[in-house]
């Protein structure tokens, strides 16, 4: 939980409105909700307000089931986010509670640092929200606690439903066609006026499959084959295994080692491979935080571990253990 998340920004194509719209309500200490389906660009967007806040003041809390879906959890990391900041009142009644969690005492001590910080609010933002469940009694603590912050400082809640009862709800909706095409210019593609309108047609504006598609058409796919794949299935799914067999050995040895993590890997451990790793994050299967630490991207994540062959798996975990071993971390 002391490992404070810190995404980097990434460019983005279309969305400007929502995200003025999202930072004025923000700015006037409102909650936010943004929802949308899987790959449609929610974390893209909040990271993109995040930026324009300020980073250092940001709170970036994504939720990972069974790794940090506690009260504790969240309030030991968002207590050692203020401590730093100078607001130390909750972590030190952390500390000295040693591990058992007060909800009420903390709640009113973080009111107190906030309030310390009230002229230059922190942002909380709140990402995979909808991975706490209402119904169990542990995620109910944290809603729970995390809604009454909602009253003390601005919140942004990033999820594919409402979890938080905000103040405001933005949808986001598929791509335009003028936003496709914005969206395949930062992809490095300059496709003429009918081959964009074709991947539009065929992706139906989903940033997802278009990000999949510019990556085909750069080693060498022609638009209609790729309308074509679309048009029989359009599934996230089924264009990723078109992907998967477009990467060499390597850079497909590097995706599986990474999707066993939980948390962002250090970067450094594949530094001799920035070949591979150049081009990963180019096709937006990968992505560096601003700490060092590197990731398979969310939405693709569960792609790449069903592609795992059960005798590997075993080899990956060890590596990954050995990992965070030498670095003094914490590991089952």
């Amino acid at each position: 939980p002391l490992r404070a998340e810190l995404p980097r920004a990434r460019a983005i194509a279309g969305r400007q409105a929502i995200v003025d719209a999202c930072f004025d309500a923000l700015s006037r200490r409102q909650s936010i909700a943004i929802t949308g389906r899987s790959g449609i660009g929610k974390t893209t967007v909040g990271m993109t307000i995040a930026k324009r806040w300020g980073q250092a003041r940001v709170f970036w809390f994504t939720v990972r089931p069974g790794l940090n879906d506690s009260l504790s959890a969240f309030a030991f990391s968002l207590g050692y986010f203020l401590r730093g900041l100078g607001a130390s009142n909750a972590w030190r009644q952390l500390v000295a509670d040693q591990g058992e969690v007060n909800a009420e005492r903390i709640l009113g001590l973080i009111r107190h640092d906030l309030s310390t910080l009230s002229g230059d609010p922190i942002l909380i933002c709140v990402d995979d929200s909808d991975q706490l469940r209402p119904e169990m009694s542990a995620h109910g603590q944290v809603i729970r606690f995390i809604e009454a912050l909602s009253h003390l400082t601005p919140l942004l809640s990033l999820s594919q439903q409402s979890l938080f009862d905000a103040e405001q709800q933005f949808v986001l909706s598929s791509f335009t066609p003028e936003e496709t095409q914005q969206l395949l210019a930062l992809e490095g593609l300059s496709l003429g006026q009918a081959e964009s309108t074709l991947l539009h047609a065929a992706t139906r504006g989903h940033p997802l499959l278009i990000k999949l598609s510019a990556m085909l058409l750069r080693e060498g796919e022609t638009a209609d084959a790729i309308a074509r794949q679309l048009n029989g299935e359009r599934s996230a799914q089924a264009m990723f295994a078109r992907v998967w067999k477009r990467l060499n050995d390597g850079e497909r040895t590097i995706l599986m080692a990474l999707s066993v993590h939980r948390l962002p890997a250090p970067a450094d451990v594949w530094q001799a491979h920035d070949a591979a790793l150049q081009r990963l994050m180019r096709a937006d299967l990968v992505h560096l935080d601003l700490q060092g630490g590197i990731s398979v991207t969310g939405h693709v994540r569960d792609f790449v571990r069903e592609r795992i062959p059960p005798d590997a798996l075993p080899t990956l975990h060890l590596h990954a253990a050995t990992v965070r071993e030498a670095r003094g971390e914490y590991l089952e």
